[in-house]
Order: C-alpha cells, then sequence, then structure tokens
C-alpha cells in the first residue's frame, strides 16, 4: 500500500478524491511523518524518503501514478496523484482505493450520482498490539464535488470539501456522498481576487475623492 511509503508508525493520511465540471476525477494521497519521529530510528532522513520512493516507482502496480516525496520544516511528504475519466474509470482502476475498500458503487439517476465505498474488514496499517505500533494513526477522507450534495454521511465541511475522520482504534467507515449534477455550486471567488478588487476601488475611490 502506498501509505505505508516510509515503513514508520505513525503516519497520517490525506486520501482526496476530486470530481471536476467534466467529471474527470482527480485522486491525490499524502502521507505524513514527522522528521522528528524519523530522526529517531537514526536515519539519513533525506536518502531514506528517497529511497523507499523508488520503492515504490519500481511497483509495476504504482506505475500509472505520479510519485514523488516533498518536506517542509517540521514533516516529510510521500505524495501520489492520478486521474481518471470519470467516476467509473476510477472505481475500476484505482489501485489505492481497492487497497483500503472492499467495493465502490457509483449510481446514476437521472444525474443525481451516489457514490459509496465500502471498508475491508481489516485495515492492516491500524493493527497494532503491545509489541507494534500501528503504521497510520489517522486516515482523513476527502471529497469535492463541484455540485450541490443531497446526503453524505461525512463528519465535517470545510471549502464545499467532504471530510471524512477516522482514527487508528476505529474501523474504517463506509463512505457515501450523493449529488446533483443538475445543480452546479457558484464557486468561491479567491482570496487574492478579492484582495485585489477591494485595492483597486479603493484607488478609483482616491481618484475620484481628488476631482
Amino acid at each position: 500500500l502506498i501509505c505505508s511509503i516510509f515503513l514508520l508508525s505513525g503516519c497520517t493520511l490525506d486520501y482526496k478524491i476530486s470530481v471536476d465540471k467534466n467529471n474527470i476525477v482527480s485522486e491525490s494521497v499524502s502521507i505524513v511523518e514527522l522528521k522528528t519521529k524519523l530522526r529517531t530510528y537514526k536515519l539519513d532522513v533525506d536518502q531514506y524518503a528517497k529511497d523507499s520512493l523508488n520503492i515504490f516507482k519500481g511497483d509495476e502496480k504504482y506505475y500509472s501514478y505520479s510519485l514523488s516525496t516533498d518536506s517542509d520544516y517540521n514533516n516529510y511528504y510521500g505524495l501520489a496523484s492520478r486521474t481518471y475519466l470519470d467516476l467509473e474509470n476510477f472505481k475500476n482502476n484505482s489501485i489505492i482505493v481497492s487497497e483500503m475498500f472492499n467495493e465502490v458503487i457509483v449510481n446514476n439517476s437521472n444525474g443525481v450520482i451516489t457514490f459509496e465505498m465500502n471498508p475491508k474488514d481489516d485495515f492492516e496499517y491500524f493493527f497494532e498490539d503491545s509489541q507494534i505500533s500501528a503504521l497510520i494513526d489517522e486516515v482523513n477522507i476527502k471529497i469535492y464535488v463541484p455540485y450541490e450534495v443531497i446526503s453524505s454521511n461525512k463528519d465535517k465541511v470545510e471549502d464545499n470539501v467532504y471530510i471524512w475522520n477516522i482514527k487508528k482504534d476505529e474501523e474504517l467507515q463506509k463512505i457515501y456522498i450523493t449529488y446533483d449534477t443538475n445543480k452546479k455550486i457558484k464557486e468561491p471567488i479567491p482570496k487574492n481576487i478579492l484582495i485585489i478588487s477591494g485595492m483597486v476601488l479603493f484607488v478609483l475611490g482616491l481618484v475620484l475623492s481628488i476631482y
């Protein structure tokens, strides 16, 4: 599983599915590990991240994914991404989903889409006992669609992104979301555009007040 890229305990897995207005699906995965934790293993963390990535790049089942690593001051990231023609193509071809979920269901009823993912009985990367710590502490599953959502069992919503948060002491849960492709949502105006617009209006106001 790509989420074991660092093969150490305590990682956080962020998994996101985005559907655009042409129904193209983007899949992205981010595995986050603290640098301080990596250093407790007395590793050359830069080389370790590079070697771990090369293992996955050499696995033919991940050839269709774009794989990379990144870092900031505190963390290392294992990253994977892939695009699909539509949800059916995603359902039939996503390696990462097949490693976490037994079944993916896509139902289209006159443009109302129900998307459901049913988890495996045992998610091995949550397993731990008195001698072994879980490789994954937390999984955040995120779904974005540019349409009106009718129902879902999400934990929360942020900027039209539906989020499910699952801790290692919990079982993976069924994920479902139903949305209406006949009703597009209004995209929020980016903050930088609002700032620029505000500055332009301010300057125009100053000019007009002078004249």
